[in-house]
């Protein structure tokens, strides 16, 4: 319910009993819809600003983290950064065997490796920006690519398809 304050209502309440019954009832019916309006309005208005100013708020917060992320970390960053472009020029630089075999076996693991790589830049993007806990998730994907990657390498273009996997498991 609105809180329009008792001076307000009693000066409306004042006004309307000095009229017939039936103007009453229109003047008080547009003078209430206008107060409505009005205080919604102003409610709004104080919710758009309330908003603009948590917003500010939190991002002065995460600038914060950002900073002390920062000044703390920033030579593990770009050790990390180089690691990243070091292994994106190295996958880059490898061109596919002629061997059938070898060259299903490169193009998984090139693929398995650009995934990692794209794995990489969200752990940085993430530590950088204060998130550690969402670094360490993906980090934990990161792991998984490295198994899938490390499983495939060692067992190359011998291993059955997945067809074959399942009906040998099940």
């Amino acid at each position: 319910m609105l809180n329009l304050g008792k001076d307000i209502i009693d000066r409306v309440v004042q006004l309307v009993e000095t009229l017939d019954h039936e103007l009453q009832a229109e003047i008080l019916k547009d003078t209430l819809n206008a107060l409505v309006d009005d205080e919604i309005v102003t409610f709004g208005e104080k919710v758009r600003i309330l908003s603009l100013d948590i917003s500010r708020q939190i991002e002065r917060g995460h600038s914060d983290i950002r900073a002390l992320v920062q000044n703390e970390w920033s030579s593990s960053l770009d050790l990390l950064t180089l690691q990243w472009a070091i292994s994106q020029e190295l996958i880059e630089e490898h061109a596919a065997p002629d061997n059938a075999d070898q060259r299903d076996l490169f193009f998984t693991l090139r693929g398995l490796v650009a995934k990692g790589l794209l794995i990489s830049s969200e752990i940085k993007c993430l530590l950088a920006g204060g998130y550690p806990d969402g670094a360490l998730a993906r980090w934990r994907a990161l792991y998984e690519v490295t198994l899938v990657a490390a499983f495939v390498r060692k067992h190359g273009p011998g291993w059955p398809s997945a067809t074959g996997l399942t009906k040998a498991l099940f």
